[in-house]
């Protein structure tokens, strides 16, 4: 019994090899005998799973990918490792993928929840992945909530977040926070790729409210920018 849990955490070690050279199908083959063996451990069959899971992503094999991952999450010791967020995380972008909006959800907010990493860069993209469901859902609250929670994190794309969320305040007839959050982006990002958007839906939003000489104004600045 000693021998053969030895002999699975060798072919788990050959298949890290593998998969830190980028050799995913070597990686996939001795992640399967490992996860096989007899008396493997249950740390190391569960991060074998899950580094299969991943190998089978990163070769853009979804449906494997998807299928190791749950099954990784399923496994005995997988919420003691490390990479248990990850796939959570990794699932989000499965789904989402496939149009399939509420399970992406449901997996970001489980990465968000089980995340101790503190990475604030993948927290925020998974928040601002959920808030892009909810805005395809057209559940314009929720998104902006979520769109909200991703800048505080990080405001690497905040000015994709503030014009996300102006265009929510639009879709609920809320015009003068539409402009108040377009505004943010016109003053204080001149350089985005979104200002020139921002200032047509503000000249836009002026417009609904009757406010001609605004609208003008702004669309004076489209012009001029």
């Amino acid at each position: 019994p000693e021998l053969e849990k030895i002999q699975s955490q060798l072919t788990y070690n050959v298949g890290i090899h593998h998969y830190n050279n980028g050799d995913y199908n070597n990686a996939i083959s001795f992640f399967k005998r490992s996860v096989g063996g007899k008396n493997i451990e249950a740390a190391t069959q569960s991060e074998a799973l899950y580094w299969m899971a991943d190998s089978y992503y990163m070769k853009k094999d979804e449906k494997n990918a998807q299928k190791y991952y749950l099954q990784f999450i399923q496994s005995v010791a997988a919420k003691n490792t490390s990479v248990y967020p990850l796939a959570y995380y990794n699932l989000g972008y499965i789904y989402l993928n496939k149009a399939d909006f509420d399970n992406a959800i449901q997996k970001f907010m489980e990465f968000n929840n089980y995340d101790k990493s503190f990475d604030k860069h993948r927290q925020s993209d998974s928040w601002m992945r959920i808030a892009d469901c909810y805005f395809i859902k057209r559940q314009y609250n929720n998104a902006i909530s979520a769109y909200s929670n991703a800048s505080k994190l990080d405001n690497k794309n905040i000015d994709y977040a503030l014009y996300q969320q102006g265009m929510g305040y639009g879709a609920l007839g809320k015009t003068q926070e539409k402009i108040n959050s377009l505004n943010i982006i016109a003053t204080r990002y001149p350089k985005s790729s979104f200002f020139d958007k921002a200032l047509y839906e503000i000249g836009m939003a002026y417009l609904s409210s009757n406010d001609e000489r605004s609208a003008i104004a702004a669309f004076d600045k489209v012009v001029k920018e």
